[in-house]
């Protein structure tokens, strides 16, 4: 296990911002990294964000890259008694912001973070906790009540890609619908096969140029890709792991269907 605060010191924390919007919060934040190119992370953050926002509801949003710090996780903290557009999803402004980049040979950190966050977040006496924090320090002390449980790095490098592997594959199927360039889809397809390790995207190019698809659906214990029966314990693992796997039979990628 590890604390939150391993990852998060005052100096990284903002008691009042400033901005309104995403942008600016973004911009905010960043600046609160020390000896880091600011305008990169900006850059990769607003554009993830432009793909779709990172308010998760109950007033929080987590905006976040995969970017070559160095450093490992880096964190910064914001909270505004203003509130900042952050177009939730559900309509309603953010308080809380937690800015986060890290290094793509940790994968692992990012995810187990923000699953504890989520965890935490879901209680509204914790959250009104954090909102009431008069200083920086009493923030962090707060946050540190957060642990984050490490798994094992080879279980790591496959937590989410299913999820990702859906969305390339999706925008890989755009690109062909549309027959020609656009700088949009591009830079989309770009930032998330940089989430990908390349095992993983080597093996995701080779079957969409082979089979048109390179991951499908699992359901009922059977591979939507090549419709066989898969072994018992390869069902049982997908069941009750939500990771992307292999077909025994058509060499897919294969994941529990999403809902």
């Amino acid at each position: 296990m590890k604390k939150l605060s391993e990852f998060l010191s005052p100096e990284n924390v903002l008691i009042e911002l400033e901005g309104t919007d995403a942008e600016s919060v973004i911009k905010e934040l960043a600046g609160t990294f020390k000896n880091i190119n600011k305008d990169v992370i900006v850059e990769r953050v607003l554009h993830r964000e432009s793909m779709d926002s990172t308010a998760i509801g109950h007033g929080i949003a987590f905006p976040h890259a995969r970017i070559e710090t160095g450093k490992g996780l880096m964190i910064a903290v914001g909270k505004s008694g203003k509130g900042i557009d952050f177009s939730a999803f559900d309509g309603n402004p953010v308080s809380l912001v937690f800015l986060v980049v890290w290094q793509p040979s940790t994968p692992i950190l990012f995810t187990q973070l923000f699953s504890s966050l989520i965890k935490s977040f879901r209680k509204q006496d914790f959250r009104n906790k954090i909102l009431s924090a008069g200083d920086k320090k009493e923030m962090v002390e707060i946050l540190s009540a957060i642990k984050i449980k490490i798994i094992e790095e080879a279980e790591a490098e496959i937590v989410c890609t299913a999820s990702i592997l859906r969305k390339l594959q999706e925008l890989e199927r755009k690109r062909v619908v549309l027959k020609r360039k656009s700088p949009k889809l591009e830079k989309e397809i770009e930032t998330l096969r940089s989430d990908v390790n390349n095992d993983y995207l080597n093996r995701f190019d080779r079957l969409i140029k082979r089979c048109g698809t390179a991951i499908v659906d699992v359901i009922d214990g059977v591979c939507q890709g090549c419709y066989m029966n898969l072994s018992t314990g390869l069902t049982n693992q997908i069941k009750y792991k939500n990771h992307v796997y292999i077909c025994e039979n058509c060499g897919r990628f294969i994941a529990l269907k999403e809902d």
